[in-house]
């Protein structure tokens, strides 16, 4: 045995250590970057699978959907949900036809004016969530106009005469405040 029949060995740290022929070690390093070879190929195609078209089309999809709810939410001009927006433009039409007896849009538009500022929005932010309303301008400063006129006829004799309460139920029966948003 040793160099005369190709084999390698050696003492190390006192122990015999016997390496195998040159041409073993050369099978075994080329093993060793077949194996290196094998992995890097298959982490490779691991790679190359996360970046497949079904998951760039999961992803884009993903963020396409909340793309097109935050253009929804822009284009109503207000934090308002969708069954919010549809609840609203239901008292819309129920408010034009019933209080103001124009039940198509060509009526409407006569009664509203080029610019529109038929209605107001107004949000209530609290401690607890945030309260909307939707105000008939025209029905509203009825309703208001009739209560300080009240107040100048009837206070003078009535000291109990409240004109705040007195403004809301002429907004109700105006029906010129919608509540869309109530506090949970």
């Amino acid at each position: 045995m040793g160099w005369l029949d190709g084999s390698y060995s050696t003492y190390r740290d006192g122990k015999f250590i016997s390496v195998g022929t040159i041409d073993e070690v050369c099978d075994q390093i080329k093993e060793m970057v077949m194996s290196a070879r094998e992995s890097r190929d298959h982490a490779i195609s691991e790679l190359a699978s996360l970046k497949e078209e079904k998951w760039k089309d999961n992803e884009l999809q993903a963020m396409k959907t909340k793309l097109d709810q935050m253009k929804e939410d822009y284009w109503r001009g207000f934090p308002i949900s969708a069954e919010e927006a549809a609840a609203i433009r239901s008292w819309e039409d129920k408010h034009w036809t019933n209080q103001h007896q124009a039940p198509t849009t060509e009526k409407r538009l006569a009664k509203m004016g080029a610019i529109g500022g038929s209605f107001s929005y107004e949000f209530i932010p609290t401690s607890i969530g945030t309260s909307g309303l939707i105000c008939c301008n025209t029905c509203r400063n009825k309703a208001r106009a009739k209560a300080y006129e009240e107040l100048y006829t009837i206070a003078k004799d009535n000291p109990k005469f409240r004109l705040a309460d007195r403004i809301r139920e002429l907004e109700k029966e105006y029906d010129a405040v919608f509540q869309f948003q109530e506090l949970s």
